[in-house]
């Protein structure tokens, strides 16, 4: 289970799945996996990251896999961001 501030907020965008999974490196650390249902969201994948990205907030995303249709949330990215993300995401 990850402790990410963001992963509630992501979670309550209709479109996007929010998946937990182990570190593919063996590091003891749970990555978010966001996929994207695109037809019902209306959200492109690739849009959605660069605006994490760019935001007055950045939040550091992994999208290198946009074009397969999904990007990750590492929490070594945002631990020392959590109590700003947190406030950031309940204005």
């Amino acid at each position: 289970m990850t402790d990410l501030p963001i992963q509630d907020w992501l979670e309550g965008i209709h479109g996007l799945i929010v998946e937990e999974h182990a570190d593919p490196t063996g590091n003891p650390i749970t990555r978010l996996k966001i996929p994207i249902a695109p037809a019902v969201s209306g959200l492109d994948i690739g849009e959605f990251a660069k605006g994490l990205r760019n935001g007055d907030l950045s939040i550091v995303v992994r999208d290198c896999y946009v074009d397969p249709g999904f990007f990750e949330i590492d929490p070594c990215n945002m631990s020392d961001a959590g109590d700003l993300v947190n406030a950031a995401l309940n204005q």
